[in-house]
């Protein structure tokens, strides 16, 4: 790794490499933030070029005099690098500036109106999956499978709704509530093939006559339920993985889909919270562990594959009981 000025740095963006990789921030030689990116000079960029109001970034901007960077093959290897910065040099910007913050859940209420909302917590009486980073793309797969397929997509409490009175719902409000409830739970909790199944078709026979326009519109909901039901298969793994595995210089020990140790060197160990979820929150985890349990199950469905199927017969096992 090379340290280098921070007006030096800013002032050749471009020398940065694209790669995954870990960059810390110096003060007068101490370390006062580190950071994985899947992006190096994408990450610097976004806190160091753009007008940020988080006056916690503001700080780390204004302190810093000197950045540095490692770059790595894997994000979770960034991760590893990260964690042990912050073992090592305890900063108190890294507890400070945390984008998990702003993540939301997705409520399903089986028996009320409106069914699906996006919520910053998991306290009132729905069931929830969670977190998103962002609010926008639980909004577009809610349009998705509403336009694509009729699902719900009701408004607010006030029913019935303009979806329904414009005949762009099936009024799922004046329904059976056992026929909402099965259509919530085999769409929404659970991954439907059928669904991306039917998408891709349709797009297939979009292009064949032409529809060009109609073809991309589906291309892009076939995008977004892609890329939800990627986060659902995520979020029905992360809290049964368990065990070890090797990533780079390190073997990572983990607890509940979360890094317990990281052996390097020496063993470094790390306290993951034995939260007590509830029923409701089976599919939901704390919006802190998020980011970390994400890079962690990438790694590992791409490259461990006993431990990810492990952890599936775990979720299996735990939803039939």
């Amino acid at each position: 790794m090379e340290r280098r000025e921070k007006a030096h740095v800013l002032k050749n963006m471009g020398d940065i490499p694209d790669s995954a990789g870990t960059f810390y921030c110096y003060q007068k030689g101490k370390m006062i933030y580190a950071r994985k990116s899947a992006n190096l000079q994408q990450g610097l960029r976004n806190i160091f070029t753009r007008d940020n109001e988080d006056p916690h970034i503001m700080q780390l901007i204004s302190l810093t005099d000197a950045l540095e960077w490692r770059e790595t093959e894997t994000l979770l290897e960034a991760l590893c690098w990260e964690k042990l910065a912050q073992y090592q040099h305890p900063m108190e910007l890294c507890q400070s500036i945390q984008p998990h913050q702003d993540y939301v859940y997705l409520a399903i209420r089986f028996h009320k109106v409106p069914y699906l909302k996006v919520e910053e917590t998991t306290i009132e009486d729905a069931t929830y999956i969670g977190p998103f980073p962002g609010r926008f793309h639980l909004w577009e797969v809610i349009d998705v499978l509403a336009d694509a397929f009729g699902y719900p997509a009701c408004e607010d409490e006030n029913f019935p709704c303009s979806r329904l009175k414009n005949k762009s719902c099936h009024g799922w409000c004046v329904e059976d509530q056992q026929k909402i409830a099965d259509v919530l739970l085999k769409n929404y909790l659970e991954i439907n093939p059928a669904l991306l199944e039917e998408l891709a078709s349709r797009k297939e026979s979009q292009l064949n006559d032409l529809h060009f326009a109609q073809a991309d519109i589906t291309e892009s909901q076939l995008r977004i339920l892609r890329r939800y039901y990627r986060y659902l298969a995520f979020f029905q793994r992360t809290k049964y993985l368990e065990g070890s595995m090797d990533c780079g210089p390190f073997n990572i020990t983990l607890s509940h889909g979360q890094i317990a140790a990281i052996h390097h060197t020496q063993t470094y160990r790390f306290f993951v919270s034995p939260i007590e979820y509830q029923p409701n929150e089976e599919l939901a985890i704390e919006k802190a562990a998020f980011n970390e349990a994400y890079v962690v199950a990438d790694f590992v469905e791409k490259n461990a594959s006993d431990l990810w199927d492990a952890a599936s017969r775990k979720n299996t096992n735990n939803t039939e009981e």
